[in-house]
């Protein structure tokens, strides 16, 4: 180290001197108390600080702040300037920067005070050797050449080379054998070795676990995503079950009061075509249709054993009625006219009395009452003219009759046996025929009607009406057991909560509608086997790496032992 200049500001009695110092050794001569002294202590104080003692022997008599710098230089050239303040109280401040002005704090690392980096020596060292003040004296011990051959050597007037040599080759010894078998140096080797072999045991172990660890960790996700695909396929296929359900809920109401309408509607139908209690079906509709069938059969009977009748007896008479001839028919009328004539005599009496009463009142009543005597009068005489006329026609028609019956009786007598059968058997027609009329009669009153085609016209209207409710109840019916057959699939709870859940959207979209059963089953079959490969990596894991290797211990210890054979191998140096 070269100094090239001292600046001293403030410094024990010195103040603002510059001194420039040249290459080599500097000699400085002055009277007493010139600051000769004082220079050489400026010189450590830069570089070491103040010596116990002497900051109040330095510093400013005035202010009592010390203060100044120094430019040095070191073997390399390098040029430093070197800044040092004291108060007379507290700590004081020290900089060092280089020729360029930037800071160098480097110092600060190597050593407490900048000459322990730039000198390499400790203060103590430097106040024995290199510094001799005129207050302390010189600092050697008696034995100046022992003193002075250990600073050459050693740097330090205590420190005897030869013994430091020993002491050397024994701490070498220590740390490494000559032959380089034994010592802490090859032991502290083999463990750093031993723990390098460990530590990449370990790595290698962790990065396995590490991999089976991913392995473990991405099943487990696998296992995650097929729980939360399953949830939502059991949610989707929940919200199709309640739907369906609902929807089979709404079609079984319908169905029942379908089912129940249509019950009220037959009900009401037998009720209007019931009469008396009686309610026609089929057997009385075949009833009907067989009893007006035999009586036209039983009629077209008779009708032909009458033809035959008259074909084989001309002179018998076709009705069960007596025939008459025409003054038959002339007395008839006579009779009603006779009787008209009587009623109008009556009127004319009553109508006479009635005139008579008011001409009595009023005399202007007379004509009135001369015309009803005069009609009287003319009404009794036809009356009785007529009554008259018509006993003897009625004498001269008993007449005509009996000679009537005479002649038909000498044919019925003179007629052969086959008319007599034939007329037999027309009575029994007839009869027949009668008998199924009063049939028909009472099957036709059982229902109130009045003909064997009005009672079929309505049956047939009543069985249609009634066979088409019965076919629409039929089919609701057999709806409503589908719908029942289908509501049995599922389970009292899931048709409570279908029946709970809130209305369904249909024009919302509810899923793909592709969710099933079986589709579920799949999804659980796969969630089975990811629970199965889970289970197997946590076993493997635990069985394998249950404990590992402390890699961060093992790393510290290393490197403490790293460290520590740094040290050994500096101390071997």
């Amino acid at each position: 180290m070269i100094i090239h200049e001292l600046n001293i500001e403030a410094f024990g009695g010195v103040t603002d001197r510059r001194l420039t110092l040249s290459d080599g050794a500097n000699l400085i001569i002055g009277g007493n108390e010139s600051g000769k002294s004082t220079a050489a202590a400026f010189i450590r104080y830069l570089f070491y600080g103040f010596a116990r003692g002497e900051k109040e022997l330095l510093s400013d008599y005035k202010g009592g702040r010390s203060h100044g710098s120094a430019v040095f230089s070191l073997d390399n050239g390098e040029r430093f300037i070197i800044t040092r303040t004291t108060a007379r109280t507290g700590r004081g401040t020290v900089k060092v920067t280089r020729g360029d002005g930037t800071p160098f704090d480097e110092w600060r690392e190597s050593g407490k005070e900048p000459g322990d980096h730039f000198l390499r020596i400790p203060e103590a060292l430097f106040s024995r050797s290199v510094f001799v003040s005129q207050r302390t004296g010189s600092a050697l011990p008696a034995d100046s050449a022992d003193a002075i051959r250990n600073i050459l050597s050693t740097g330090d007037d205590t420190l005897d080379l030869q013994k430091a040599l020993k002491r050397l080759d024994e701490c070498r010894t220590e740390l490494q054998h000559k032959k380089g078998i034994g010592g802490k140096l090859p032991l502290l080797d083999q463990r750093i070795a031993s723990l390098k072999e460990e530590l990449s045991n370990s790595t290698a172990t962790r990065l396995a676990a590490e991999q089976l660890n991913a392995a473990l960790s991405e099943a487990e996700l696998s296992l995650s995503e097929k729980d939360a695909e399953i949830a939502a396929a059991e949610a989707e296929l929940c919200s199709l079950k309640h739907g369906k359900i609902k929807k089979l809920l709404s079609d079984r109401s319908a169905a029942e009061k379908a089912i129940s309408r249509l019950s009220a509607e037959k009900s009401v139908l037998r009720r209007q075509n019931t009469f008396n209690g009686f309610i026609p079906d089929a057997d009385y509709s075949e009833a009907l249709r067989a009893a007006a069938e035999n009586l036209r059969d039983a009629r077209h009977s008779a009708e032909l054993l009458s033809v035959k009748l008259q074909a084989a007896s001309p002179s018998a008479p076709l009705n069960t009625e007596i025939q008459t001839d025409p003054r038959a028919k002339k007395a008839v009328e006579r009779r009603k006219l006779t009787v008209t004539t009587a009623c109008l005599a009556l009127l004319s009496v009553f109508a006479a009395v009635l005139s008579a009463v008011l001409f009595s009142q009023q005399p202007y009543f007379l004509p009135l009452l001369i015309t009803f005597i005069a009609l009287f009068v003319t009404a009794t005489a036809a009356a009785l003219i007529l009554y008259l006329t018509d006993t003897k026609n009625r004498q001269s028609y008993d007449d005509s009759q009996d000679t009537y019956f005479r002649n038909a009786s000498s044919a019925a007598e003179t007629d052969d046996g086959k008319s007599k059968q034939l007329q037999a058997e027309y009575q029994a027609a007839s009869a027949n025929a009668a008998r199924l009329e009063e049939e028909l009669r009472a099957l036709l009153a059982k229902w109130g009607k009045s003909s064997p085609e009005s009672a079929q016209e309505a049956f047939s209207s009543f069985t249609n009406a009634e066979n088409a409710i019965n076919a629409e109840q039929k089919d609701a019916e057999s709806e409503l057991r589908l719908i029942n057959t289908e509501l049995s699939h599922y389970s009292e709870q899931e048709i409570s909560a279908a029946a709970a859940a809130e209305e369904i959207d249909e024009n919302k979209p509810s899923g793909t509608g592709s969710v099933t059963e079986a589709v579920i089953l799949t999804l659980k079959s796969e969630r089975a086997a990811l629970s199965q490969k889970v289970n197997e990596l946590r076993l493997s894991y635990a069985s394998k790496y249950s404990t590992l290797p402390d890699s961060a211990r093992l790393t510290a210890e290393l490197s403490e032992l790293s460290e520590e054979r740094e040290l050994l191998l500096e101390r071997l140096e």
